[in-house]
């Protein structure tokens, strides 16, 4: 079985790295990402096998890539919560402050990636599912990325700053359970926030 997640397109949000209230319920900008499938959408099977996070701006982002609603929206797939930072941006922030905000750990993550491959397994595996896509967000993602590699304990701090593996709007990741190979297809190169001096 392979796993195809996929970032969700960008909000005006994104742009500025704000956490803000009500994030669930922000739009995806309107405008198709450009040259999105000769550079990752190739990559993707046509299947009606598409999962989402709840949120608003995945399953939009479903519709305007693949022109379907998604099969099912778990609540496993959704972002973790950062909420806590407020319009702060979170590239500006120490580690001490981030945390102090956000009560968020590395086993808090693992528990949701174990999560996240016992339902897409079980729920998949019985009606043999050879190719599943998820449209989730960027911070899962990463952290996923890290879990799969054998990096569990990497912190939230070092999961929202993108440290060891950055993965942008539109991006594909891409795990084969059987050969537990991972393919990265980059969109476009990641925009880069500076850093507190």
């Amino acid at each position: 079985m392979k796993f195809y997640f996929i970032r969700h397109w960008r909000t005006k949000f994104n742009l500025t790295g704000q956490m803000v209230k009500n994030y669930d319920d922000v739009d995806i900008v309107s405008d198709y990402p450009d040259d999105w499938q000769e550079k990752v959408g190739k990559f993707v099977p046509d299947t009606n096998y598409i999962l989402s996070s709840p949120v608003k701006r995945c399953k939009q982002t479903c519709k305007l890539l693949f022109n379907k609603e998604p099969l099912g929206c778990l609540s496993e797939f959704g972002e973790f919560d950062c909420s806590g930072i407020g319009k702060l941006k979170f590239w500006e922030m120490t580690k001490e402050e981030f945390e102090k905000l956000v009560p968020l750990t590395s086993k808090d993550m693992e528990t949701r990636a174990h999560q996240i491959f016992n339902v897409l397994v079980e729920y998949l595996g019985n009606e043999n599912v050879k190719d599943v896509i998820v449209i989730s967000h960027g911070m899962l993602i990463r952290y996923l990325y890290h879990y799969l590699n054998g990096n569990p304990n990497i912190t939230p701090f070092q999961v929202i700053n993108s440290e060891g593996f950055y993965f942008a709007n539109c991006d594909l990741m891409v795990y084969d359970t059987e050969t537990k190979q991972i393919e990265i297809h980059r969109y476009k190169e990641p925009t880069k926030h500076g850093k507190k001096k």
